[in-house]
């Protein structure tokens, strides 16, 4: 019955296609635009013909003619399509441009969420940038709840709303208020999604609103939700629709539902309808026919594929075929097989909807238009496949604001995009709030913080509240002074990468291993901050290189490790060595392990802290059974001048030693003599590996 009512106002022709409109589900936009075959009807040119309308298909295409298509993005902002223009459309475009220029001054709105209105109707180059600013500014002020931006985008659909007065505007939403029961600023937004509720008047809504309801067993407001997201002429056709045929056709989808997925998730039927009201517009057969294309094509089990319909119901809208070129069209232009296109549409079922033409300039226009390598395109949409929902256009505009907000090269911004490809989703006014919040909760300056989200992009990726979150935990938990909040940032940004939670599952852990309260690990992590970005296993390794290679009791290798943090951040490897080479000299003389063992953690540090020139000297004395003329650390051990005046043989000693070692490496290969040689020895002799670094090791950060 719903099929023989599309059937009849089509031949009347007062169904005519929608054309794109824009209307809001939950917390995202929806974009219906003409589908394919409309657009090859209306004489437009088309690069892929994605499935032609046969005669069992004829319901299918009335009700698409009355759906459209739709791309709906998490952040509200839905995209329209790219399609080839001529260049008449260039002209306006530059047009569109323009105009969203002045009226973006004028309501002080951002320019690129009042560039995506005006580009979505055409429409609104009827009207001067002038009347749209004023119209909008009339119609926010005559409903109450409605801002210049809803208003704005409410005015390009419905030029009309100009000719109204301000007693006729009250007067209507007043009267969609009192059947919806609802209070008239909640009424606002789903106006400005349809404008077309306005038209229909009080009355007509007041007539019907009781037999709808129970056709459909939904309470006034989600009739109105309902009806809000319906274009206008599926909203004509769903108001003249009889009371038996919406309920027969509720029937109809939730037994289809409970058949394929069980009656215990019947009632997910309601909340199918309310997100994709196309649905009571389509024959469940057809819907069948798609749910059964569905399951063939992406292969998931029963509770996948349920939940990518309830993210994406729209998909049961489209015809078997279409859904089967759409899947090709994502293998094709990801060059991807079938179970990777799976896992991604499962991951973002949205992209289903996107017919191969589009699919395939979209993923072009992200290669050539923002000049980044194809290889590192594909890589970014595998893992956000959500960009695909953009216009190219779109994401070059954020790529171009990320760069010029950040002030870094094309080159940095493109290894920032590829690391994190979310910051393409991000519009300039987004990125700016963010930056503001990260400047103004660790108190950096505007250069500074550019320069650290620059080094570390994913902090853009981080929303206020958890931004907050890692400042509480640096000022309470570690009892970090906000003065010093600054210069820990930017030294270490582990502290604000790391989620809250990890840093008290480290900070505990560490202060297990040093045997330590709570309370005084905040002063140890102050001293070596660098401590918690290494994992309890590097903790564990330094503290067994101490106290086996030194030969240290457990309880001096926790006090040094207590009064110098920094060991606990060493790299292990280069630990172990020094701590392998000292203990083997520290073995040789007694005298040396009772003077260590007295000075404690002291001299733990300075111990670990002797470089080569200190290793020789100890060397020497070792060979030259010379332990008990130089205390371990006394003077002139650090001195080389005053070492060899105390052991004339020590200069011998190390020509000698340098010479031996010069001879213990590999001889030049190759023939030749000369510089031939010496090019034949630079070439094939690989040179030791060096000693691991032994100074700097405890050396104190700088003051801020």
């Amino acid at each position: 019955m719903i099929a023989n009512a599309v059937r009849a106002r089509l031949a009347s022709g007062s169904l005519a296609g929608p054309g794109p409109e824009s209307c809001k589900v939950g917390a995202a936009s929806v974009l219906l635009r003409r589908p394919h075959h409309q657009t090859q009807a209306a004489g437009r040119k088309s690069s892929v013909s994605l499935w032609r309308p046969r005669s069992s298909d004829a319901v299918r295409v009335s009700a698409l003619s009355v759906l459209g298509e739709s791309v709906d993005v998490e952040d509200g902002l839905a995209q329209l399509p790219s399609e080839a223009g001529s260049s008449q459309d260039v002209v306006a475009e530059e047009d569109i441009s323009r105009q969203a220029e002045v009226v973006a001054g004028s309501l002080g709105a951002p320019l690129e969420l009042v560039h995506r209105i005006l580009h979505r109707n055409p429409s609104s180059l009827t009207l001067t940038a002038s009347q749209l600013s004023q119209g909008s500014f009339k119609l926010a002020s005559a409903l109450p709840g409605m801002t210049p931006l809803q208003a704005l985008a409410m005015l390009v659909r419905r030029p009309a709303m100009l000719t109204l007065q301000t007693a006729q505007l009250q007067e209507r939403v007043s009267d969609l208020a009192s059947v919806a029961g609802m209070q008239a600023e909640d009424i606002a937004p789903l106006i400005a999604r349809q404008p077309a509720l306005m038209e229909l008047g009080g009355e007509v809504l007041r007539a019907q609103s009781r037999r709808l309801c129970a056709a459909l067993q939904v309470t006034p407001p989600g009739l109105l939700l309902i009806l809000s997201r319906l274009p206008a002429p599926g909203l004509r056709v769903l108001l003249d629709t009889g009371t038996p045929a919406l309920s027969e056709q509720v029937a109809d989808l939730r037994a289809l539902w409970s058949g394929r997925f069980g009656a215990q998730h019947a009632a997910d039927t309601m909340m199918l309808v309310t997100r994709w009201p196309g649905l009571l517009l389509t024959p469940a057969k057809d819907v069948m026919g798609s749910l059964e294309k569905l399951g063939a094509l992406l292969r998931l089990p029963g509770r996948r594929l349920m939940a990518v319909l309830l993210k994406c119901p729209g998909l049961l809208c489209l015809p078997p075929s279409q859904l089967a070129a759409n899947h090709r069209g994502v293998q094709a232009a990801l060059r991807m097989d079938a179970v990777a296109a799976n896992d991604m549409i499962a991951s973002e079922p949205r992209l289903l909807q996107l017919d191969p033409g589009t699919f395939r300039g979209r993923v072009e226009g992200l290669v050539y238009r923002l000049f980044l390598p194809r290889k590192q395109v594909l890589d970014m949409l595998v893992r956000q496949p959500q960009l695909l929902l953009y216009l190219t256009p779109t994401l070059q505009s954020h790529l171009a604001h990320l760069k010029a907000g950040l002030g870094v090269s094309h080159e940095v911004a493109a290894v920032m995009v590829q690391a994190h490809p979310n910051l393409l989703l991000w519009s300039n006014a987004a990125r700016e709030a963010k930056l503001a919040a990260l400047q103004r909760l660790f108190r950096l300056e505007p250069l500074r913080c550019a320069q650290l989200v620059a080094q570390e992009p994913k902090l853009l990726t981080f929303s206020r509240e958890r931004l907050a979150a890692s400042r509480a935990q640096m000022v309470q938990g570690l009892g970090v002074p906000e003065a010093e909040l600054p210069w820990l940032v930017l030294r270490h940004p582990h502290l604000v990468l790391e989620a809250p939670p990890t840093i008290r599952g480290r900070v505990a852990d560490l202060g297990a291993l040093l045997d330590l309260p709570e309370d005084a690990m905040g002063a140890v992590v102050q001293r070596s901050p660098a401590c918690l970005a290494q994992s309890s296993r590097v903790w564990q390794t330094n503290y067994d290189s101490l106290t086996s290679a030194l030969c240290l009791s457990m309880a001096q290798s926790r006090q040094a490790m207590q009064q110098f943090p920094k060991l606990l951040s060493s790299e292990p490897k280069a630990l172990l060595a020094k701590c392998r080479v000292l203990g083997r000299l520290l073995a040789t003389s007694d005298a040396w392990r009772t003077q260590l063992e007295a000075a404690g953690a002291g001299g733990v540090k300075r111990v670990i802290g002797f470089g080569a020139k200190e290793v020789s000297h100890l060397t020497y004395l070792v060979e030259g059974g010379l332990q008990g003329q130089q205390g371990l650390l006394e003077p002139p051990i650090s001195d080389r001048a005053g070492f060899a005046a105390k052991f004339p043989g020590y200069p011998t000693w190390a020509r000698q030693a340098a010479q031996a070692a010069q001879e213990r490496r590999p001889a030049a290969r190759g023939r030749g003599r000369g510089r031939a040689g010496m090019r034949c020895h630079l070439q094939h002799h690989t040179p030791p590996p060096p000693l691991p670094p032994l100074k700097g090791l405890l050396t104190p950060p700088r003051a801020p």
